[in-house]
């Protein structure tokens, strides 16, 4: 299924998730070689080595949500988002790996054809949204949400930010940041953790999020928030994140939303729906773009914007 996804995935139009070279099968007709797409590191490690300013943090997570909306928009759910699996250059370049997990929910639009059942055996621990969590085997494109939410939480506190022991654990941990679920909402998940065991949890909400958080942005806490909810209907879409402030001073959302609707054979979105300048912002100056390499364009470590030409 890897294999399948990562072959069909247009990298013209996509050109942040990794890109399958080759096939190789083994001699022994039993294993297969995968060949990608060389890149230096991962955000793991990049995160640890706590090197990244405020400027890379915002176009990485663009960079991710670019990525997600044109695999969302392919009815595709990645199901394995974590900083290991974000592999990442010197010139703050982002690729998606490891679509080892990802799968299609094509078939939840079909009204006839039953509803596939999903393992809650998905992602690592620390990255799994709630309803997978709780063991519900029916879930959405807002299991990936959840990890992007997770993922801007590590990058600005510099670790992980539910690093549960044990699935108990896990919601206590999410319990201390967002509070007890309200009942209504684990009826929306469902799952085979019941509502009886986590209201007999002792836990109770000991953060909030600009505590936790220390030192983010209005805009930074407002996007965690939009992602890290634990009714997955009430979480923010891919397309609805690029709109958000926090990622406006990044590369403009207008070059990839046409494109990506006119594959899939979407109708046009209005002038409105879409940032209406074609050059990033930084917040009190005029509209500038990051400095460029020959080949692509990205903010480098510890550069200047530049206008464009």
């Amino acid at each position: 299924r890897e294999v399948m996804i990562l072959q069909e995935l247009e990298h013209e139009h996509n050109p942040n998730c990794v890109k399958l070279l080759n096939v190789i099968k083994a001699e022994n007709n039993k294993d297969l070689y995968l060949i990608f797409d060389y890149m230096e590191s991962d955000l793991h490690a990049v995160i640890r080595a706590n090197i990244l300013l405020d400027v890379h943090k915002v176009y990485i997570i663009y960079q991710i949500l670019k990525s997600l909306f044109y695999l969302h928009t392919a009815e595709i759910i990645h199901r394995d988002l974590k900083p290991s699996n974000i592999l990442i250059d010197s010139e703050c370049f982002v690729k998606l790996a490891d679509f080892g997990l990802a799968r299609s929910v094509l078939s939840y639009d079909d009204e006839t054809a039953p509803v596939p059942v999903m393992t809650e055996y998905v992602a690592t621990r620390w990255y799994r949204a709630p309803e997978i969590v709780l063991g519900s085997s029916q879930y959405s494109k807002a299991v990936d949400m959840w990890s992007v939410g997770c993922i801007l939480g590590e990058l600005i506190i510099g670790k992980s930010i539910f690093p549960g022991k044990s699935t108990v654990n896990q919601i206590e941990l999410i319990i201390d940041l967002l509070g007890k679920p309200k009942q209504e909402d684990l009826e929306q998940i469902g799952g085979a953790i019941d509502s009886n065991t986590i209201n007999s949890m002792s836990g109770k909400q000991k953060y909030t999020f600009s505590t936790f958080f220390k030192g983010a942005s209005p805009d930074a806490i407002s996007f965690l928030k939009r992602c890290l909810e634990v009714d997955p209907n009430a979480r923010a879409s891919a397309d609805q994140l690029l709109r958000h402030p926090f990622v406006r001073s990044a590369p403009p959302v207008r070059s990839l939303v046409p494109v990506v609707r006119k594959i899939h054979g979407l109708p046009e979105l209005p002038p409105d729906a879409v940032p209406a300048n074609d050059r990033p912002v930084v917040r009190g100056q005029a509209p500038m773009a990051p400095a460029r390499s020959p080949t692509r364009g990205s903010p480098k470590r510890g550069g200047e914007w530049q206008p464009l030409a």
